[in-house]
């Protein structure tokens, strides 16, 4: 660990953490110019949009597998779908190229244990794709298949936990300036 101009580093281990639509929802939300988690009515989605966007600050390049872009591409609100879609397709990088027949074997294990498709989807598509992480804030999805995979399946707060980053750790990256978050201490750590 190291000071510097007193922010404190250390190394954050390398992970490759995909998310499902309901976290790039959070992280969009968390970015959306005056954004406040006092203001937000629910105190548990206020954290969770917290951790999603120090996680993609501390972190570095979050995932989104192809299930969960067609899933913000059937937001029904334009406005809200382009805003969506421009957060993914700037700040996130989206999985392709992945191997469709592991995909639809691994999906179909994945339905015996959980009822939801796209969930099981997206569980697949990550596996294909390596990440070690998938963030999700559906509890049933992770207890019901978080032992039939070696990817975490977690909520963004549980990750941002497990990481155990020191107080004052500087992110590796920050809003520019001009960013309305960078005048916000909300976010920081």
């Amino acid at each position: 660990m190291a000071h510097s101009g007193g922010l404190v580093t250390v190394e954050i281990p390398t992970l490759t953490v995909g998310l499902d639509s309901n976290i790039v929802t959070y992280l969009a939300e968390a970015m959306a110019t005056g954004y406040d988690p006092e203001d937000d009515p629910d105190a548990n989605l206020a954290q969770q949009r917290i951790a999603a966007l120090r996680v993609f600050l501390h972190v570095g390049g979050l995932y989104v597998p192809p299930t969960a872009v067609l899933e913000i591409a059937g937001i029904r609100d334009a406005a809200k779908r382009q805003y969506h879609e421009m957060v993914q397709s700037a700040l996130l990088i989206e999985l392709t190229d992945l191997d469709k027949s592991a995909i639809e074997h691994r999906t179909a294990a994945f339905l015996s244990l959980h009822p939801d498709e796209a969930d099981c989807r997206i569980l697949a598509e990550s596996e294909a794709a390596g990440l070690s992480h998938l963030l999700t804030n559906d509890g049933r999805f992770a207890d019901r298949l978080n032992e039939a995979t070696e990817m975490t399946i977690l909520t963004p707060t549980a990750l941002w936990a497990q990481l155990d980053i020191p107080t004052g750790h500087r992110p590796r990256w920050e809003p520019a300036p001009a960013n309305p978050l960078a005048q916000q201490e909300w976010w920081r750590w």
